[in-house]
């Protein structure tokens, strides 16, 4: 599952104010923050602009996690194996 929402909170963001800081809808964070899904390219580089964070931090497991981990999924429904 992705990060968005935990350094959203962290950086004390709104959805609203992370949604203007990328030029995504709050609809649509909420459904990546939700779903676990992973967004387009772009879309992950603009909300890793906006949190100051990189597409590794907020969108695939890091080092601490279970390595048993389910792997995201994308929109298309498809897991994701690799960066």
């Amino acid at each position: 599952m992705n990060k968005i929402k935990y350094y959203r909170v962290q950086q004390q963001l709104q959805l609203k104010d992370l949604a203007i800081a990328t030029g995504l809808s709050m609809g649509h964070i909420s459904h990546l923050e939700n779903s676990g899904r992973l967004p387009s390219v772009a879309s992950m580089e603009a909300i890793t602009k906006a949190l100051n964070r990189t597409v590794p931090e907020v969108f695939y497991p890091n080092e601490d996690e279970s390595s048993d981990a389910v792997p995201p999924v994308r929109e298309g429904g498809t897991h994701a194996t690799s960066i």
